[in-house]
This record gives C-alpha cells, structure tokens and sequence, in this order.
C-alpha cells in the first residue's frame, strides 16, 4: 500500500496529466521494486508507472489487512485505488471501487460532520487517513496561524448559491473572508462520492450522477433543492476551468461537480491537482508591480539536480532543462 500511495503521490507530482490516448509515450517516474545501490534506472512510462501503482494496490486489498492501527489497511488501499482510477480516466473501476468505500465511511451531516472537519488532531468521522495527527509536531497550528490571514477567494465565495443554508459556507470562512476551516490532507468519504459522481458523468450515465452530486449535497444543504438535468447552474465563463479530464469543454453536470469537490475539499490540497487534471489552465497575479504566472509546464515539477546529478539517464521535465 505504501509503494502504491507513494508512486501515486510521484506521479502527479512529477508527471504531466494522464492521457489515455498518449499513456504510453508520457514520461512517468523511475520504478524500483528492488534496491539496488547502484541502481540508475530510467523513467517508465505514464502507464507503466500506472500500472505498477494498480497492481500494488490490488496486491494490497488481497492481503486484507483490517487492523487500523497500522493507518494503511485495507479500506485505506481502496481509496487510494480508486484515486488512481480516477486520475488514469478509468471511469467504471473508480465508480465501483469508490462505492465500495463509501458503503463503509458514508457521508455525514451536520455537527458530526462539523466536529470532523474541525478536529484538530484527532482522526473521526468518515477519514480513512489524516495529516497533522500530534499536536507536537506542530504542524496544525503552523498552518493554521498561515491560513488565517489570507483571504478565501471571492470565486470560491460566489460558488456557496445557497449561502447560509449550506454548513460549510457557516464555517470555513469568517464574515471578512478569512479562512476558519482546519487546514489538513485527508481523505474521506465525501471524495469518493465526488469521484462517483464524475466518473458516471464521463459515463454518460446522468441519473447517477445526479443521484451521487445530490447525495453529497443533500448532507451538506438544508432545504436544499435537488439537482435535475433542467435546473444545473450555467457555466462561468471566467472560470479558471474550462475542459474536463479529456479536454472537452465543459458540460453543466460536470461543472457543477467539480464545483462541489471545490467546496467540499477546501483546503485539504485538492485544488493544484484539480486544476492540472482539467486543462492546466494558466493563471497569473500581481505583486508589487510585478506580473507572476504560472504556465502550463509548471503543473509538472522538475526532478530535482541532486537527483539528476546522481542519474544521467534521467530525463528532465520539460521546462526545467537548464537548472
């Protein structure tokens, strides 16, 4: 599992956004499965590396480990697969692993769901695997301090239509928009009903994906009203996002899901990945006079001299050739 989650984490780090047209001519990572001092090994491909991450994986879940006190067990490898399906657009599989899942961490709803989000250290609710779990190592409060003084962005704002109705509009952010919500990676059950939800959009299959948007929605909104095929919010063109995982523009229904998982996974590292699986769009902002962007290529991070340096065989990111 650990390989798995670890390979996973390279890949979308260091790896451009799975094409399943082009899997087999995209750089992934170097795969070692024994150590080898000595070793140089190449980088694979994006679907070796793929591959490899699947099979360790399935590998895993086979062995069922159900203890959690060893944090990685059983349920914990599935998410992660379902992840993985995702992320390579292997729609059916990440449906059907994520709705294994979510039978055993369902969604929760209103001050269970509030006490989870906020728990500052403590692993509850619906998490399967949580950062900053030791007060000591002064992770929550060091990031904590940091978020508190920017403000949310007023795009993010805008997507809470329903406002006070909605819990998280109530508490991830203060009345001067500054940002109230604990700040940690998780992973819950609330993403894999995202993942359901996009998956059986790409699917083509409405009904239930309106079935998963609404089912999150319905746990998160009082009064809410439910979502149809006839009453999806219209698509904001000045949107940061404009295509989907396969670069298709986008449709209402998927619009309105990764809206959702925008809300829904605030400030849990979700939004960079987000925005590097749909499109890569480029962005830019301005301080003190000067103009920052953020270009395509810098979605992939360069592999690092050192390691370059070690490994001559190693092919650099592109963009990053003369460092």
């Amino acid at each position: 599992t650990l390989r798995g989650v670890c390979y996973y984490n390279l890949m979308r780090d260091f790896c451009e956004p799975y094409n399943k047209d082009r899997a087999n001519e995209q750089l992934g990572v170097p795969l070692v499965e024994k150590f080898d001092m000595e070793g140089t090994p190449e980088r694979a491909t994006l679907k070796a590396t793929a591959d490899l991450i699947i099979e360790d994986l399935q590998e895993a879940i086979k062995l069922n480990q159900t203890d959690k006190k060893y944090r990685f067990h059983v349920e914990v490898a599935k998410a992660y697969l379902a992840r993985v399906y995702h992320w390579t657009q292997n729609w059916e599989l990440a449906a059907s692993t994520a709705k294994e899942v979510l039978e055993v961490y369902p969604l929760l709803r209103g001050e269970a769901y509030k006490e989870m989000i906020q728990s500052e250290v403590k692993q509850m609710g619906n998490e399967l695997l949580r950062s900053g779990i030791a007060q000591a190592s002064g992770y929550v409060y060091r990031e904590m301090r940091r978020s508190k003084y920017r403000p949310v962005s007023l795009d993010l704002v805008k997507l809470f239509t329903e406002k006070e109705k909605d819990i998280r509009y109530t508490f991830f952010f203060d009345a001067e928009f500054l940002n109230t919500k604990m700040v940690k990676t998780t992973l819950r059950g609330a993403e894999m009903c995202l993942i359901m939800a996009e998956s059986y959009a790409q699917m083509d299959d409405t009904r239930n994906a309106l079935q998963y948007l609404n089912h999150l929605r319905a746990n998160r909104i009082s009064d809410y009203a439910p979502y149809t095929e006839h009453n999806l919010p219209g698509i904001d063109a000045s949107a940061l996002v404009k295509v989907d995982a396969h670069g298709k523009t986008l449709t209402p229904l998927i619009s309105a899901i990764l809206n959702e998982r925008r809300k829904e996974l605030y400030l849990e590292f979700d939004r960079w990945y987000e925005l590097k699986r749909n499109g890569s769009p480029v962005m830019w902002w301005g301080y003190n006079g000067v103009k920052f962007e953020t270009p395509k290529f810098m979605y992939v991070f360069p592999i690092p001299r050192t390691d370059m340096a070690l490994n001559p065989g190693l092919i650099q990111n592109p963009g990053y050739e003369e460092l």
